[in-house]
């Protein structure tokens, strides 16, 4: 390579390295954004309590049932008692709360990984063992992860429409904390995209081992 060349290259791969740079961050910007709802979903869920009023020290105002994902309508009978979330049982509370820390840990895991994947790339050696390592990590988190968070937002709905089944009238019990005449629960949800999403991550595993190996066999030919 001649000094010219080698002059030209430099601007380019400082060029890259602050593309990459900023791709990554664009990246911790969107899982920042996607774990800080998780986090304020699991205060709501945890303590019944809006975040905004707690802070000022109103620990008064409370989240309704509906806080819970699992839940898509919560009417009070006519002439009921006020109930809210904070009466549903601390253990339904965090059982409903699961899916949504297995989301959070999913979310951040992955970035981690997909940076470190992505650093290994730019690199200049993407057949290494650290970045074949990284992809297929990342394919696994994913996959597990997604599948962590379905079976246990189909427990917790199991659960909750169990529990709004025996609600007694008029005189209780009460199993979710009032005398609730119309509950509606959501579908479980299985978070698909972290399936597809881990399944590209585990194909590219696969080809980069490959090339590792192919890469492997050239070094060993010559």
């Amino acid at each position: 390579m001649t000094v010219t060349e080698a002059s030209a290259a430099r601007p380019n791969a400082r060029a890259r390295r602050r593309g990459t740079s900023i791709g990554i961050g664009l990246i911790w910007v969107i899982a920042t954004f996607a774990m800080i709802f998780d986090a304020l979903g699991l205060f709501s869920i945890t303590t019944g309590l809006f975040l905004v009023n707690a802070l000022q020290g109103d620990v008064e105002a409370h989240q309704s049932l509906t806080a819970l994902p699992q839940f898509t309508q919560a009417e009070l009978r006519e002439g009921a008692s006020p109930a809210d979330l904070t009466d549903v049982s601390i253990w339904v509370r965090l059982l409903c709360a699961l899916p949504t820390l297995v989301h959070l840990v999913t979310v951040l895991v992955s970035t981690v990984l997909v940076t470190r994947a992505i650093r290994v790339i730019e690199s200049g050696r993407p057949f290494t063992g650290a970045g074949v390592r990284a992809w297929a990590l990342l394919g696994i988190v994913l996959i597990v992860g997604g599948g962590i968070q379905g079976l246990l937002d189909t427990v917790a709905i199991a659960v909750v429409t169990t529990l709004g089944r025996t609600i007694g009238y008029p005189d209780g019990p009460w199993p979710l904390g009032g005398d609730y005449q119309a509950l509606g629960t959501d579908f479980p949800d299985w978070p698909w995209i972290f399936f597809v999403l881990g399944i590209i991550a585990a194909a590219v595993a696969a080809a980069f081992r490959e090339g590792s190996r192919l890469e492997a066999e050239v070094e060993g030919v010559v």
